[in-house]
């Protein structure tokens, strides 16, 4: 019995750490992942009858989806509506499962902060590598359009979203690296080399919005 659970478990956190990488992936590949994920959540929780935290989170996580569904009901196109919020309960239980994996998996948050930091690092050289070469990772599995728009899409292919989705992952890499400085093994001098390269990036790829939000950041931060 306890040997499925650690299974389970086991399945449940690579999946937790490879969502990342579905996320550059594609939405399709990330939405499998997510679902996979709740899956396996809800399997834990109801066969083993385990709940990771006070009853009250979760009647205000059911509450708030139940609220999401009521105004997509009384919305003026409800199927419509009812597409992003019917199963926005998916979301609620990933949290759960974030809750869970970190109470029973203590290096889970350790390898996955190693995952999103080689990863953004890698997105960010990537764009770096397209914008002076014209040329992108991308481009050994499809053709990339950069010599037609000017545009930098880096590993996202034909989705300009590069700049979009490193200034919303800067924030939680440098939160989980400062809350791990103790047991994460990146020296400052690669620490500062990937945020000269995620801020290039992100100014580089031209989207205004990425931009502000990095200046933000960092006004913040200082």
């Amino acid at each position: 019995m306890s040997l499925g659970k650690s299974k389970l478990d086991s399945f449940i956190s690579y999946l937790s750490i490879f969502f990342p990488v579905a996320l550059v992936i594609g939405p399709a590949i990330a939405d499998v992942n997510l679902v996979l994920i709740s899956i396996t959540c809800l399997i834990i929780f109801f066969y083993y009858k385990i709940l990771p935290f006070d009853k009250k989170i979760l009647i205000i996580l059911i509450s708030a989806n139940t609220y999401f569904i009521f105004c997509s009901l009384i919305s003026n196109d409800i199927l419509f509506s009812l597409e992003s919020s019917l199963f926005y309960f998916r979301f609620s239980i990933f949290i759960i499962a974030i809750f869970y994996i970190l109470k029973s998996n203590k290096n889970f948050i350790i390898y996955f902060t190693y995952v999103i930091f080689f990863l953004t690092f890698f997105v960010s050289l990537d764009g770096i590598i397209q914008f002076f070469f014209s040329y992108s990772f991308i481009n050994l599995f499809i053709e990339n359009n950069y010599s037609t728009t000017g545009r930098i899409s880096g590993v996202f292919a034909d989705e300009y979203i590069l700049g979009s989705y490193l200034v919303r992952s800067l924030p939680l890499v440098m939160g989980l690296l400062i809350f791990l400085k103790e047991r994460i093994k990146i020296s400052k001098f690669v620490i500062l080399i990937y945020l000269l390269s995620v801020s290039s990036a992100i100014f580089i790829s031209g989207e205004r919005t990425a931009i502000f939000m990095l200046l933000f950041i960092f006004i913040l931060s200082f």
